[in-house]
């Protein structure tokens, strides 16, 4: 197949040049397989082997450096030896990566990395390395210490206004208040608020370990501008409290579900807003009753 780029890996982290070329070989297990792989479409049970191949990033350098102008202002809290990748830089790349459903942790991380052009990495204001003009890309470890030290309420700041400076002021009036298991996190629970006319994130609380929903949402509510909006949320948030909030305290009308497993409400409900039966036709004879639809 010919011979390598003349990169080695080094500490973990990236790649460095080396003159030292090795020539590959490969050995055909399936009579033909050269010819089938360099035919323009490959078989069907070959060609599954393409859907997991890593995740290219299609941002563009700009779009890219307002995300970076955002993310300056998280705290930079490592050593100076460790500023050849920026915190900034860093979790601009793990935005960028979410984009394109990458979340499974370190490993994935590092590996959309390397798809990254020199463009990008640059963009992102990785170290360039003056011997050689190339950027280098984070790796594993790297990733793996940011994510274990930055401050979710940080982040959600940068990328609510990185958002706000792409769109503009939120104008939705109908709020959506619901909770999400993620994938891959072994049960981390987040709530989030979403705009109803828009499908526009407005901020997310993590659900603490041995807790539930309910005090997350209502430590959201805290954080929101709803005055003179209506928020839904499913029959899990029907509690006392959260209606208080968001009535009293934040001046938002609210939609919520009551089940059967709230009896003592639920049998309220029922005998207030029960109706009468009647009949179609009763009023048709008297002509100053309003006909009934």
């Amino acid at each position: 197949m010919g011979p390598t780029s003349r990169f080695g890996r080094h500490a973990q982290d990236f790649y460095e040049p080396h003159e030292r070329p090795k020539q590959l070989w490969v050995k055909e297990l399936v009579k033909g397989a050269c010819q089938q792989l360099r035919a323009p479409q490959l078989p069907t049970a070959w060609a599954l082997v393409e859907t997991h191949a890593p995740v290219r990033c299609t941002t563009p350098v700009r779009a890219i450096g307002s995300l970076l102008e955002e993310c300056r202002s998280l705290p930079e809290f490592r050593r100076r030896q460790a500023l050849a990748y920026p915190v900034a830089g860093m979790v601009a790349l793990i935005v960028l990566a979410t984009f394109c459903d990458v979340m499974r942790g370190q490993r994935d991380l590092a590996a959309f990395a390397r798809k990254l052009s020199q463009a990008q990495l640059r963009a992102l204001g990785f170290y360039c390395d003056p011997h050689t003009g190339r950027v280098r890309c984070p790796g594993e470890t790297a990733f793996f210490r940011v994510l274990g030290a930055l401050s979710a309420d940080q982040v959600e700041a940068v990328l609510l206004r990185w958002q706000a400076k792409l769109l503009g002021p939120v104008h939705d009036t109908l709020i959506a208040i619901d909770g999400k298991t993620l994938r891959h996190s072994r049960g981390q629970e987040l709530v989030s608020a979403i705009g109803g006319q828009t499908g526009r994130w407005l901020g997310t609380v993590r659900v603490v370990d041995k807790s539930n929903e309910i005090p997350a949402a209502q430590t959201l509510i805290d954080r929101l501008e709803l005055d003179g909006k209506l928020v839904v949320l499913d029959a899990l948030h029907t509690q006392d409290l959260t209606a208080h909030k968001l009535f009293f305290e934040r001046g938002a009308d609210y939609v919520m579900t009551v089940k059967a497993n709230q009896k003592s409400l639920y049998q309220t409900l029922e005998t207030k807003l029960q109706t009468q039966a009647f009949s179609p036709s009763a009023d048709a004879g008297d002509a100053s009753l309003p006909a009934r639809t």
